[in-house]
Parts: C-alpha cells; structure tokens; sequence
C-alpha cells in the first residue's frame, strides 16, 4: 500500500492494527504505532480503510456508553431515565431547548450581519450572538 508523503515509513495497517480498543482516541493510537498524534490523524484522514476501522471503534464505544445507560435505566435509575428522555424525545426536551431548536431551524442566516456571522465563526455562541449577548459557547 502507498504511503503518504513525509509517512517515515508507517503503513496504513499499521494504524489499522493499533485502533481496536483505543476508543478511537487519536493519541493512543498514535502511541500504539509509535507516531506523533498528527501522523496518525494524517493516516485517518488519508486512508478509506484506516478510517473505516477508526470510525468503527468509535462507533463500538458509542455503543457500550448506550448500552450502559439502557442497562442503568433497566435497572431503575429514575434520575437517568429522566435525562435520557430529555436529550433523546422532543416531548420531554426542556421547554428552552425546544424553543433554542426551534430558533436554529427557522434561522436566516442571510438576515445575520457580518459581525454576528464573525463572531459565530470565531465559536461565539450563535443563541447569544442572535440575542445580542457577549458570552462565549
């Protein structure tokens, strides 16, 4: 397989054969390998099947923290099932959510000055900056 320019000698199997059960954290594959972190996120980046193995471990520890929370909720964990339902159902979302998704869904972005467009660039909230507010997401 090819290696990408400036790759000290690194193949993709490599990254391929580091990321199970690093959770897809990049620099724990990275020092599987043996690497700098931005070699590996190189890799990830470049390589289809290095970063169809990445995303899969990713997509595996998403899958035990739901599988986590499910078993808690079984288990009767009334304060748990409450905020599950709240992140996962629109009928039991926090009424100022619902109205800050609403806002979003209906926003014209063509109708935000340049400063306002500016500000959300730079990770301004964009509630606050829509509302005129100074504070930082």
């Amino acid at each position: 397989m090819a290696r990408p320019r400036g790759s000290n000698g690194y193949t993709a199997q490599q990254f391929i054969d580091a990321i199970p059960d690093t959770g897809g954290i990049v620099s724990a594959i990275a020092d599987r390998v043996g690497c700098a972190w931005n070699t590996a996120k190189k890799y990830i980046d470049s390589y289809a099947t290095v970063n169809t193995a990445w995303q899969n471990e990713r997509n595996r520890i998403k899958d035990r923290a739901r599988h986590n929370i499910i078993k808690q909720i079984e288990d009767g964990d009334t304060h748990l099932s409450k905020w599950y339902l709240s992140m996962t159902e629109d009928e039991f979302m926090p009424k100022q959510r619902q109205e800050i998704v609403a806002l979003l869904k209906n926003l014209d972005m063509s109708t935000l000055s340049t400063e306002q467009l500016e500000r959300i660039a730079q990770g301004d909230d964009p509630i606050h900056v829509i509302a005129g507010t100074a504070r930082k997401g």
